[in-house]
């Protein structure tokens, strides 16, 4: 049903500007921005697949639209003026890029993702956060304001020209007062991440997950990614993700300031942006390694870092990264899997010797960001294994992907392989409706009572081999029509426009 779903949202996309414009007009109740055309005629020009599924942008920026435009631009201003602050700053000017600060491959790479389309913005002034955690949690009643005022601010009557530049950008006025960062890293900040939440959310009722929303039983399948990702759906999360035990280094803004970062959990306001990470190409697949379905070694397979979030007083065991290692890499009792039983699946379950075959799941790093008592703690518990090639992915069926202090870094190269991918994953990337569960990769919980019976299907079913080496080859095919740097670039364009009529003069 999702496959058939998803080949039904491809096929309605719109193929003129006219019914782009209807689409966006029935989905948002308002006119496109300012150059839509133009942004038009560049995602076509560049064969952009999905022209209309673009919701995410408008879920990001509806806060926003309750703040007025000098709020928001004052916010921006007093960030460019903090010392030390942790953001990476661009300036577009007359249709150019100019760097301000962290000159480093990130900063270039988000430079050169714009460099395309700049003559076709107006002059603004952006944010990008270094880190790979997000920053900014609203708390929830003045959340719930700012959306209600959104609505009101939202129409305007239609025009295709940005009417002039803001007279108040960085470089025109002199005092810069910086802005409320609280660096509060390595520590229990669980109310704090979750004080978006309403009020009667499980979150803040206190109780237990409602799973109901995103698993199905007997083993907790993941149906619903969305819902699964929302942070206010899981009290459990401090036991299950190292993110919400201890985030690593948490810079957090309790006001709604536009910083535009790569990854973000549900509960922060942080505007979502194609990673520089990939879009740089930092983890790639060399197509002359990879090998072809069938003479890969039929297992799951992971390789890397403790780096889940900051290990401290043996907090490193909630953690998920840990959690899976700890779970497939030793496996000492019987795992719960289903068996068909006339045309129904029931409860079985697998010896520990049968399920481990299925797993090579391992950690090659203890990082050091942790206390000197927990490392050693770490490098005792887990048998490390030998670094490997990034290229020896390939040789593996079932590649598994789970964040890291952030996301991964690593799902595109693994999508584009030949491999079929599982991922488990809260952290949330602007591609997230580009990417189906169950289309183009297996989601995972955190909890692991699906972890062996996704994989014994998979590898061992007849049936689930079949549809393994499908997705795996549709996920390969999709994802390099989808994840080019012309897709990441085309996205961008679109949330830029979609952003400066939040603050125009």
């Amino acid at each position: 049903m999702a496959r058939t779903e998803f080949m039904g949202t491809v096929a309605k996309q719109s193929q003129t500007i006219a019914d782009a414009v209807q689409t966006y007009r029935m989905r948002t109740g308002m006119h496109p921005p300012p150059k839509f055309d133009a942004w038009f005629s560049f995602a076509q020009k560049n064969h952009v697949q999905m022209i209309d599924e673009y919701d995410t942008i408008q879920h990001l920026l509806l806060p926003f639209w309750g703040l007025s435009p000098h709020t928001i631009r004052q916010s921006v201003r007093d960030a460019f003026g903090a010392e030390n602050n942790y953001l990476m700053s661009i300036q577009i000017r007359n249709g150019e890029v100019r760097h301000r600060s962290h000159d480093d491959w990130s900063l270039a790479a988000v430079a050169e993702m714009i460099r395309k389309f700049v003559h076709h913005l107006p002059d603004m002034d952006l944010l990008f956060n270094v880190h790979d955690e997000p920053s900014v949690v609203i708390p929830n009643d003045m959340l719930n304001h700012l959306v209600s005022s959104a609505r009101l601010a939202q129409h305007d009557s239609p025009h295709n020209m940005f009417s002039g530049r803001p007279i108040d950008l960085v470089d025109e006025i002199p005092g810069h007062y910086g802005t409320n960062v609280l660096r509060i890293g390595r520590q229990t900040l669980w109310q704090q991440l979750v004080a978006s939440c309403p009020v009667s959310s499980p979150v803040r009722m206190g109780g237990s997950d409602f799973t109901e929303s995103y698993a199905r039983e007997p083993l907790g399948f993941i149906y619903n990614t969305t819902a699964f990702s929302d942070v206010c759906n899981q009290p459990s999360l401090p036991y299950h993700h190292g993110f919400f035990d201890r985030p690593n280094s948490m810079q957090y803004i309790s006001t709604l300031v536009p910083i535009f970062s790569p990854g973000k959990v549900s509960t922060f306001g942080d505007i979502l942006f194609p990673s520089p990470w990939y879009y740089d190409q930092r983890t790639r697949l060399d197509d002359n390694r990879d090998m072809d379905w069938d003479s890969k070694r039929n297992q799951m397979h992971w390789r890397g870092s403790t780096t889940s979030g900051f290990p401290a007083n043996g907090g490193w065991r909630r953690h998920h990264r840990q959690r899976f290692v700890k779970a497939l890499d030793n496996i000492e009792n019987p795992v719960d899997v289903l068996r068909k039983e006339e045309n129904v699946w029931v409860k079985d379950i697998m010896s520990p010797s049968a399920a481990q075959s299925l797993f090579d799941v391992k950690f090659t790093i203890v990082s050091d960001m942790s206390t000197p008592e927990d490392h050693e703690a770490q490098r005792e518990e887990f048998d490390i294994a030998p670094l490997e090639d990034q290229q020896d992915l390939w040789k593996w069926k079932h590649l598994l992907d789970v964040d890291g202090h952030g996301l991964s870094g690593r799902f595109y190269p693994m999508l584009k392989s030949r491999s079929l991918v599982y991922k488990c994953a809260m952290f949330r990337e602007w591609h997230d409706e580009w990417l189906r569960p169950w289309v183009h990769y297996v989601p995972l919980g955190l909890e692991g009572t699906d972890w062996f019976e996704v994989v014994r299907y998979f590898a061992l079913e007849a049936e689930g081999q079949q549809e393994a080496k499908r997705m795996a080859q549709e996920s390969r095919d999709w994802s390099r029509k989808v994840l080019r740097r012309e897709d990441m670039e085309a996205w961008l364009f679109r949330l830029l426009l979609e952003y400066f009529p939040l603050c125009p003069f």
